[in-house]
This record gives C-alpha cells, sequence and structure tokens, in this order.
C-alpha cells in the first residue's frame, strides 16, 4: 500500500498539483485515509456476516468520529491494527445486546467523563504540540456532544443504536486509558 501511495502522491507533485514541502504529509494523510476505509470496510462486511450490518456501522463510525480528535491506542503495525480492531468490534457488537438502558447511561456517563478529563492524548506515534493538543480538546468537546445528542435520539428511535453509541464511547475511553497507562 506505501508503494502505491508514494507513487500516487509523487505523480501529483510532479502534475503540479502539490509542492514539495507537501509531499510528505500527503503521502501520510493518503496512507492513513486509505487505511482508514479499508478497515472501515473489512469490518463492516464481517459485522454484515455476523447479521446487523447497522449496528456495525454505528459503532465503527462513532469510535472513528471520536478518534480522530481523542487518539488513543496505536498499533505498531497495519496488521495488529486490525486484528486488534476486528476483536474489539466483534466483542463490542456481542456486548450491545446485552445492554440495558441504565448500563448505557452509565457507559456513556463514564466514558464522556474519561474522555473529557484526558482527550486528546499524546502517544509515542503522535508528537503533538502543545498548541495543536489544546486545539483538539475543542473539537473532542464538539464530538462528544454530538454523539451525546445522537444517543439520546437513538434513546427513542432505536435503543440498540443508542447502546452501540454508548459503546463506542466506552471503547474510546478505553484506548486512552491505555495510553495513559503506557505512558507512566
Amino acid at each position: 500500500m506505501q508503494t502505491i501511495a508514494k507513487k500516487v502522491v509523487q505523480n501529483w507533485a510532479a502534475k503540479g498539483y502539490i509542492s514539495d514541502d507537501e509531499v510528505e504529509m500527503c503521502l501520510y494523510n493518503l496512507i492513513r485515509h486509505t487505511f482508514t476505509v479499508a478497515v472501515l470496510c473489512v469490518l463492516t462486511v464481517v459485522g454484515a456476516l455476523l447479521g446487523e450490518w447497522s449496528n456495525t456501522i454505528v459503532l465503527i463510525v462513532s469510535i472513528l468520529f471520536l478518534r480522530t480528535y481523542t487518539n488513543g491506542y496505536h498499533c505498531k503495525s497495519c496488521v495488529a491494527c486490525i486484528f486488534l480492531s476486528l476483536a474489539v468490534t466483534l466483542l463490542s457488537l456481542h456486548i450491545v445486546p446485552l445492554l440495558n438502558f441504565i448500563t448505557a447511561l452509565i457507559l456513556m456517563f463514564v466514558g464522556s467523563s474519561i474522555i473529557l478529563a484526558i482527550a486528546p492524548t499524546n502517544s509515542l506515534q503522535m508528537h503533538l504540540t502543545e498548541a495543536e493538543m489544546t486545539a483538539m480538546r475543542k473539537h473532542v468537546r464538539i464530538r462528544l456532544l454530538i454523539l451525546t445528542v445522537l444517543f439520546l435520539l437513538f434513546v427513542f428511535a432505536n435503543m440498540e443504536k443508542a447502546y452501540c453509541i454508548a459503546v463506542a464511547v466506552a471503547v474510546v475511553a478505553i484506548s486512552l486509558l491505555t495510553v495513559r497507562r503506557k505512558s507512566q
């Protein structure tokens, strides 16, 4: 994947779409976004095979929506990331039907509290400046508010989708706690 992405970005630079200074950033973002879409597709197919593709999409999109600004645990390899993402998704999809409204509220409250307290994290792979961390905190709050509103709307429209959002918030919180623990 990296070889193809490198050729694509070099082609963009040769055609003048991007400057030479932007090549490295474009390469990183192209690989990151391509990988994210590929993992999303794999996880959605697996979720669909298990019978509930819409829950899978709500869960994964909610996690990705938050993780964009919270960061959290990052695997050392793409293969490890795929397997960990698959395991977390399968476990989460298994947990969703077992939840009740009170448990989902607790997951939302505790997960949101953890996220608000420690997000974003600055893992070894990220190297964020303090200014970047400050800017990301605002986005974390906004995205968490959006997911909370969606959670409340789904409570009235489709309880399982609300549970998926609650589990996603809890998954992101656990990811943040994992980074916090590893950095100590």
